[in-house]
């Protein structure tokens, strides 16, 4: 966990107040949990979870992780984005093979109504 979160220092958030998950976000992970998965590494699976579901505050997932805030952010909005982006795109029919977002880790075409 240490060592991913020191890749996600490096860099910069791309929004630091990103909310929870949305309801529709929330049944469509749920509904696509084994793709996500596959598709996130372990340190944004663990923040989606906190922040996105749990609502926890950035502060005390950092602290719940033992990991910095920023680390904590960039995570959070890498996972938010790949649930929007993957939510979008089943929603309009592109397979997710055919999105190339350069922050998964893997690749699905299967997406659950």
């Amino acid at each position: 966990m240490a060592e991913l979160a020191s890749k996600y220092e490096k860099t910069e958030p791309d929004r630091s107040n990103q909310p929870p998950l949305s309801k529709q976000d929330f049944l469509f992970l749920v509904k696509n949990s084994d793709r996500l998965r596959t598709r996130l590494d372990p340190l944004c699976r663990f923040v989606l979870v906190l922040r996105g579901i749990a609502k926890d505050a950035y502060d005390q997932v950092a602290a719940q992780l033992g990991i910095s805030r920023r680390a904590v952010e960039r995570a959070y909005c890498i996972a938010f984005d790949t649930v929007e982006s993957d939510r979008k795109t089943c929603n309009d029919g592109t397979p997710t093979s055919h999105v190339d977002n350069g922050v998964t880790l893997g690749k699905s075409d299967l997406c659950e109504a």
